[in-house]
């Protein structure tokens, strides 16, 4: 916080230094000086920053879960027969459960591998 005795100071020379700078025709006469943005105010800015960062990774976490899950839910339903197929054939579900999550695995994993290799000026072609 800031001493009021030292806040007071600095309006009053802010204010004696405005009307020395409008006795002289000055064009920065009309700029308030008094106002200082302190660390505090600073702080306050980051964390409001640093809160609304965060809040928009988790929308994207979890827009991304969705894909994930959409992904998953799709291989399956597409593919029921197959699956149906494999049961008749002698396949237990946990073979089949195996196939499905380490396709889903194989299908996902790459794709941040990729964004990050891709050239930036592959972007702008």
């Amino acid at each position: 916080m800031v001493d009021p005795r030292a806040e007071a100071r600095i309006s009053f020379l802010a204010r004696a230094g405005r009307d020395l700078l409008a006795a002289s025709g000055h064009p920065d006469a009309a700029v308030d000086v008094a106002r200082i943005d302190t660390a505090d105010d600073f702080a306050a800015a980051s964390r409001a920053l640093a809160l609304l960062l965060a809040a928009i990774g988790v929308i994207a976490l979890l827009v991304g879960i969705i894909g994930v899950t959409n992904v998953g839910l799709m291989s399956v339903r597409e593919r029921t027969r197959e699956f149906g197929l494999r049961r008749a054939l002698g396949s237990t579900p946990e073979t089949v459960s195996l196939l499905v999550m380490t396709e889903t695995v194989l299908v996902i994993v790459p794709e941040p591998v990729k964004v990050s290799w891709t050239p930036s000026w592959s972007v702008v072609l």
